[in-house]
């Protein structure tokens, strides 16, 4: 196993304190712009800048040192490898910025050019574990999406693993850059691996960064404007008692979030619903299908057997589609959007609505809450 924060402990508890000293008495100058920029109301959080002196020596080394005192922070109280590998990445950007003032700590800097050093080993040795970890997390996804009703594996399976460890290094990277967490990148992977509609490497890297820096912090898809997708929202909110659910468990998932070109066709609609309010639902379904099928006719009695064993068996397999969502009236839970003009506030031309049980295999990252 990688030695993660563990190893910087040391650091932290000895020279950490040396560092610290140096950045608090002779850092004014990244400091204060920092408070300024504070007290102006900087909404964006980004880091501050210094507009008259753009390549001041003072004020970048100070930012950089900064930084590696973030990530000592971060690894004193983490055993997540990644901790020790934000640590010596931030040290060898230190280092190869140069510009080391004069009094600067020997011993801190002797310790901080070892990290630096030690970054090429520790990534190789990182990057090789973490993909051989997203690789079992995958393959088991992978395995259990390819069995049918038996618990057989299908013949023509609808999910294949064909990035090579180079992809899968480049990918991992690329989205721990990001900051994507450890659940959205095994669910990035797994969505990439889907055989009808195979995502490559470098257009799963792309979706990715869609996803962290255009749709995350805006909070809509790329399918709606701003305002649209309050009204789009709404639509899903005036339908909830009718079919027995509440909204504020309604996530949008899929492309909309990840793919900006080519425009999506269709919209993914989640109600996202835990063990508890699952029952619930699956018990308002199935009084539904009691009064459509009649069940004290012999022959109705049949269809809302039938009808409610497959409602049960799709619930096990963590996805209700929208053709088991219906209300008193037999009416599907799209047709009921649809008719409600849905689509005016949407570029696409379907959408898609069903039932995700959270914590199962389809319950898959990323997702937005509706409005």
């Amino acid at each position: 196993m990688v030695a993660g924060a563990n190893a910087v402990v040391e650091l932290v508890s000895g020279v950490g304190s040396l560092i610290l000293q140096y950045y608090t008495n002779g850092c004014s100058i990244y400091d204060n712009a920092v408070e300024t920029t504070i007290n102006d109301g900087n909404t964006d959080g980004t880091n501050p800048t210094i507009p008259e002196q753009p390549t001041n020596t003072s004020y970048n080394w100070c930012k950089n040192l900064d930084t590696v005192l973030f990530w000592m922070e971060i690894a004193s109280g983490s055993v997540d490898a990644l901790s020790g590998l934000m640590v010596r990445k931030a040290s060898k950007k230190m280092i190869d910025d140069g510009d080391i003032p004069v009094d600067f700590p020997n011993s801190a800097l002797q310790v901080i050019s070892e990290y630096a050093d030690d970054t090429t080993n520790f990534l190789q040795a990182f990057r090789l574990e973490r993909r051989e970890i997203f690789k079992n997390k995958i393959d088991d996804q992978i395995y259990k999406s390819n069995l049918n009703k038996r618990g057989e594996v299908i013949p023509n399976k609808s999910f294949i693993r064909e990035f090579t460890d180079a992809e899968l290094d480049d990918i991992i990277e690329h989205a721990t850059d990001k900051l994507l967490n450890k659940r959205e990148i095994e669910d990035f992977l797994f969505i990439a691996c889907r055989e009808e509609k195979r995502i490559s490497a470098t257009n799963l890297k792309t979706q990715m960064t869609n996803w962290k820096d255009i749709i995350e912090p805006r909070g809509y898809p790329f399918t709606c404007s701003e305002s649209n997708f309050d009204d789009f929202s709404n639509v899903i909110r005036n339908s909830e008692t009718d079919f027995g659910f509440n909204a504020d468990n309604v996530f949008i998932q899929g492309s909309a979030l990840r793919r900006s070109s080519p425009t999506p066709e269709d919209i993914d609609i989640a109600l996202c619903l835990d063990q508890e309010n699952l029952e619930a639902f699956i018990e308002n379904q199935r009084v539904f299908l009691l009064q459509r099928h009649n069940h004290n006719n012999p022959m109705g009695n049949v269809k809302y057997r039938k009808s409610f064993k497959n409602l049960k068996y799709h619930r096990d397999q963590g996805k209700i589609p929208s053709d088991f969502i219906k209300n008193v009236q037999g009416e599907n839970i799209v047709d009921c959007l649809m008719n409600q003009g849905i689509l005016n506030y949407t570029s696409v031309t379907k959408v898609n609505f069903s039932v995700i049980v959270k914590n199962r295999r389809m319950d898959i990252a990323p997702f937005i809450k509706i409005k």
